[in-house]
């Protein structure tokens, strides 16, 4: 028998462990959006997402099809701007509830709002 990952560094973990424990660690991912803020917001890839509202230059809420049990649960972000200026760019959770997440996209140094091309949060359980 394998002993439990991470426990006992001498056993191997065969092909069906690992695919246990990915599909185990896939399980807590409650939602995810992958979007375009310039323009109109577009949604490339959803999961657990109803909509996005746009709130402003760099301001945006995205909306939750299913609620999550309370407002403490962990976010990860992730942006890029993939024009032809060469500036970094930031981004950060203004707000979260059990409905919605809401994130602000600014050009790091300055502060200033800017809407952003490649724009992804997450949240787990």
């Amino acid at each position: 028998a394998i002993a439990q990952a991470g426990v006992n560094d001498t056993d191997i973990i065969t092909a069906l462990k690992l695919k246990q424990t990915l599909a185990a660690s896939e399980s807590s991912l409650a939602g995810s959006v992958n979007f375009n803020g310039t323009g109109t917001v577009s949604i490339r890839s959803q999961l657990n997402v109803s909509s996005i509202t746009d709130l402003g230059v760099g301001k945006y809420r995205i909306n939750m099809t299913t609620a999550m049990p309370n407002a403490n649960y962990p976010v990860f972000t992730s942006v890029a701007d993939r024009s032809t200026e060469a500036r970094g760019i930031g981004i950060e959770v203004k707000a979260q509830t059990a409905n919605s997440i809401t994130v602000y996209t600014f050009v790091t140094g300055t502060g200033g709002a800017i809407d952003v091309d490649f724009i992804s949060v997450g949240w787990t359980l």
